[in-house]
C-alpha cells in the first residue's frame, strides 16, 4: 500500500503505520516460537486466512489496484461498483487474510 512504518518490532510481532489522521497498527499472531519459550496460540491459527473487514480507503481505486497488481497482491476480484455508489476490491495479505480496498 505504500504506508510508511512508523515503528516495528519482530520480537513483539507488531508494525505501525502513517496513514494521516490515525495510525493502522498490525499484530501478527508469531510462528515461532516466543521470549519466553512458549510456543503461539494454536487457536490464533485458524483465524488466519479469513475475511477480516478491513477497509483501506483509497481515493482512486483503478490506480491503487493496477499498482498493487504489478507488486503482485493477489486480488479476489477487480473492482467492482457498489450499489451504494462507491467501489470495493478484496486482496489477500501475505498470510491470506482478505482485506478490502474502498473508493467512494
Amino acid at each position: 500500500m505504500g504506508l510508511k512504518a512508523e515503528y516495528k518490532s519482530v520480537e513483539f510481532s507488531w508494525a505501525e503505520y502513517a496513514t494521516g489522521a490515525a495510525k493502522l497498527c498490525v499484530e501478527g499472531y508469531g510462528e515461532e516460537e516466543t521470549s519466553t519459550g512458549d510456543h503461539p496460540d494454536e487457536s490464533a491459527e485458524l483465524l488466519v486466512g479469513r475475511f477480516l473487514g478491513v477497509i483501506l480507503q483509497v481515493e482512486d481505486i483503478a490506480a491503487s489496484y493496477s499498482d498493487l497488481c504489478a507488486k503482485g497482491v493477489e486480488f479476489t476480484s477487480p473492482p467492482e461498483k457498489q450499489p451504494w455508489g462507491g467501489s470495493l476490491a478484496h486482496f489477500k495479505d501475505p498470510s491470506g487474510n482478505i482485506l478490502t480496498l474502498m473508493s467512494e
